[in-house]
């Protein structure tokens, strides 16, 4: 917030990145991530995304309120159960985004 610059390492240790990695490797690093992503639950990710949006900068009743409201319409979705499904029958989830 202060607008200082800080090296790449002091961002790594104070959690602004998730990891350092160098610049030959970024992209193929990048893709393994949003591979990793894309495996989730399309609906828990679109809901974790706007409850980020909608709640920057509001106090936090407010922020909880919101917060539920989106994770109670999730947990009412078919993804919300086959998850738990596919884990006990150690079996990777099919999400549908329904």
């Amino acid at each position: 917030m202060t607008g200082d610059r800080i090296s790449a390492e002091e961002a790594h240790r104070i959690g602004f990145v998730n990891e350092i990695v160098a610049k030959e490797k970024v992209m193929p690093r990048a893709l393994e991530f949003a591979e990793r992503l894309a495996r989730n639950a399309p609906l828990a990710l679109r809901a974790i995304k706007e409850a980020v949006i909608r709640t920057s900068g509001l106090p936090l009743e407010e922020a909880y309120g919101i917060e539920h409201e989106i994770s109670a319409r999730v947990m009412r979705s078919k993804d919300a159960r086959e998850g738990p499904k596919a884990f006990m029958e150690k079996r990777e989830p099919v999400f549908k985004g329904e």
